[in-house]
């Protein structure tokens, strides 16, 4: 009796040396090694990108995040391997970790079309974080690498955008009147040049504004905060007071108050003044 082996297996059974017990010796080897390799393959295809890939869409980012930390990406995958892992901390709300597999994945990809969509991804996600010199960079990067996108316009909204918030208003206004004559585009043209003392100029534009659509010009704190600072110092008191009085959200209702305060000043109204 001796233990048979098979491509270095063993097939874990004791034969007698004739032929019948060695054919069946032969077939249980074998039998082994498919057990194996069904095994193998069935690990492969847990712990692949498809499979993490389903998870992300299933919106389970802990089990994506599992199997692309098992998973061994060959060199044609790092890109899609690097943009599944950024979904997956999207998902977590981990914008950092996202930007980081983003610009892998960028670095990986050989496809124009793909690396103009992850480039643009990186700087919007740079913008929603309030990192605004990272976004203004990227932003730049992009229209300098892809001159001709079909994105260009709303990089030009979102990099003036940006800019505004660094507080480069020359640079935002610049950008602003290459967008063109969208509402939104408008809008931060007249505060740019509200910031930068154009005051007449940014007030006709908010003039503008307000006759085709009230509302959006109103829809947030920030504008209407600067609506009511356009008006105080075109010395128009009463429509300031209006839209003052609509603040009520930090840090811009401390403003409005400091403002408030200004223009009880201006018309003699001290005692009321010194309550802001």
């Amino acid at each position: 009796m001796q233990s048979l082996k098979f491509n270095g297996l063993s097939s874990g059974i004791f034969v007698a040396e004739n032929k019948g017990m060695r054919i069946i010796t032969c077939i249980s080897a074998c039998f082994t090694i498919l057990l194996f390799s069904n095994v193998f393959a069935n690990d492969v295809k847990t712990y692949s990108l498809e499979k993490a890939k389903d998870y992300i869409d299933s919106h389970n980012p802990y089990e994506a995040i599992h199997i692309l930390s098992k998973y061994k990406p060959a060199s044609h995958e790092l890109s899609l391997y690097h943009f599944i892992y950024a979904n997956a901390y999207d998902l977590l709300k981990k914008p950092l970790d996202k930007i980081t597999h983003l610009r892998m994945a960028y670095i990986y990809s050989q496809n124009d079309d793909t690396k103009e969509r992850l480039l643009l991804e990186r700087a919007e996600t740079y913008m929603e974080i309030g990192y605004y010199s990272e976004a203004t960079l990227i932003f730049k990067i992009f229209l300098k690498t892809f001159p001709d996108s079909t994105h260009k316009e709303r990089v030009y909204q979102e990099l003036a955008d940006s800019l505004y918030r660094l507080g480069l208003f020359d640079e935002a206004i610049e950008f602003y009147e290459k967008v063109g004559d969208t509402y939104q585009a408008l809008y931060g043209k007249a505060n740019s040049l509200h910031a930068i003392g154009r005051i007449k100029e940014a007030h006709e534009l908010f003039m503008t504004l307000m006759k085709k659509d009230r509302k959006y010009l109103e829809s947030s704190q920030e504008s209407l905060y600067n609506l009511g600072e356009n008006f105080r110092l075109m010395g128009e008191y009463t429509a300031a007071r209006i839209y003052f009085n609509l603040v009520n959200e930090s840090p811009w209702k401390f403003r409005a108050y400091k403002s408030l305060g200004l223009i009880d000043k201006e018309e003699g109204q001290l005692d009321s003044a010194i309550r802001y």
